[in-house]
């Protein structure tokens, strides 16, 4: 009952704000920085870089690598994800990615999760969110970061 009540209220709020948002806001390269956490714990620190397409109005679609660092254990990790995004608005954008990872220990697997973005200027934004690792033991990533429109 929970899983159909939040799919009804994303589908609602998807098709709310792709018939709302103006066009054009998000679409291109972006790249950028984020600091964050890992549930080892420990902190990490990463980049990351993409592509918008629009794919209707305000609805992006596109690919998302990013690698970062594991502070507690020097390790780096990176993943490859789809990232679909909703416009809410000319600033805010609404995010969901799904995709595979890696840790340089070896271990693999997939990963979920979603996130906002919001605009500071034309080329500059903040973004925030959330993903699941999964590789037979669950990782939560928590992540805050900056990046550039090009």
């Amino acid at each position: 009952m929970k899983l159909k009540l939040k799919t009804i209220l994303l589908s609602t709020a998807l098709a709310l704000a792709a018939s709302t948002a103006q066009a054009g806001e998000w679409e291109g390269p972006y790249a950028g920085a984020f600091l964050g956490y890992i549930s080892f714990p420990s902190m990490i620190a990463g980049v990351q870089a993409g592509y918008a397409f629009e794919i209707d109005e305000g609805i992006y679609l596109g690919p998302e690598v990013d690698s970062f660092y594991i502070a507690s254990t020097g390790a780096l990790a990176g993943s490859a994800t789809a990232r679909l995004g909703v416009a809410v608005s000319d600033e805010v954008l609404l995010y969901g990615r799904a995709g595979v990872f890696g840790f340089s220990s070896g271990a693999s697997g997939w990963l979920a999760g979603g996130g906002a973005e919001v605009s500071l200027t034309d080329r500059v934004s903040l973004f925030a969110g959330a993903d699941r690792y999964d590789c037979g033991c669950v990782y939560r990533v928590v992540r805050a970061g900056v990046q550039m429109r090009f």
